[in-house]
């Protein structure tokens, strides 16, 4: 048979107490070392994350340059950007400002995440946007349309005059970009996502002030020089290159 403790027999409360406290010591000290761990977890895993958000971003960027070519080998012009209210459809006309918009994703049929407007979204989703020159030579061509967008311009003008105003700067600037900061001249196009925007310095203010320099530079977070737009353009050789080639 079994003997059952009777509510007489003697209990040592000190060593529950003590038994129990060390108990609960033990998981604080747990609970703390798991603190540590996961805290010194999250920075890596939220750095790897944005790399992975950047990397697939450029490559979204890269493909709508490739998709350019395209459009431009078959149409022998370039396309104007989307605007806000086009669906993702390419301006018929895109002269002075309006050089300036998102990409035309649905003309160039870019696959990828979109809008309620049918824009291109970035892994952050904020809208890619796009720009293209609007130059429009002063004697050669037909006057007041822009040279790189509009039917027949390109021949008309000639690639020998051909000159786009869009310039890529390493650093911001005001009006210019020096000659020892220049990263591409004579730029007939270019797609860039404003990423997180992690802070407003003046090098990522020089890529939203309707000017034609933008600046592309290394990735930073460092404070007060915060850098994380992606830029991709093609060249002014590569724009050649693709013309002469569709024309072989």
């Amino acid at each position: 048979m079994f003997s059952y403790a009777s509510n007489s027999d003697p209990v040592d409360e000190s060593t529950c107490g003590r038994q129990a406290g060390f108990t609960l010591i033990e998981m604080s000290i747990v609970l703390a070392i798991l603190g540590v761990i996961l805290s010194s977890l999250m920075q890596p895993l939220g750095a790897r994350l944005d790399a992975h958000k950047r990397a697939d971003t450029e490559a979204l960027l890269r493909s709508v340059i490739q998709a350019t070519k395209g459009y431009l080998s078959l149409h022998r012009k370039l396309p104007c950007p989307a605007s806000s209210e086009s669906a993702g459809w390419a301006l018929d006309n895109c002269a002075g400002d309006r050089a300036a918009g998102y990409v035309p994703g649905t003309t160039l049929g870019i696959p990828g995440p979109r809008d309620e407007q049918g824009l291109l979204l970035d892994s952050w989703g904020r809208r890619i946007r796009y720009v293209v020159s609007a130059s429009d030579h002063s004697s050669r061509g037909q006057g007041s349309f822009p040279d790189f967008t509009s039917v027949g311009e390109i021949e008309d003008v000639g690639l020998r005059w051909l000159r786009s105003e869009i310039v890529v700067c390493e650093s911001g600037v005001v009006s210019t970009c020096p000659r020892q900061s220049v990263r591409a001249n004579q730029v007939p196009v270019l797609v860039y996502s404003t990423a997180e925007n992690v802070a407003p310095t003046a090098d990522q203010q020089e890529n939203l002030d309707a000017d034609a320099i933008f600046v592309a530079r290394d990735y930073s977070r460092r404070s007060g020089d915060e850098f994380d737009d992606i830029v991709v353009w093609i060249s002014e050789n590569e724009f050649i290159y693709e013309w002469v080639k569709s024309t072989m």
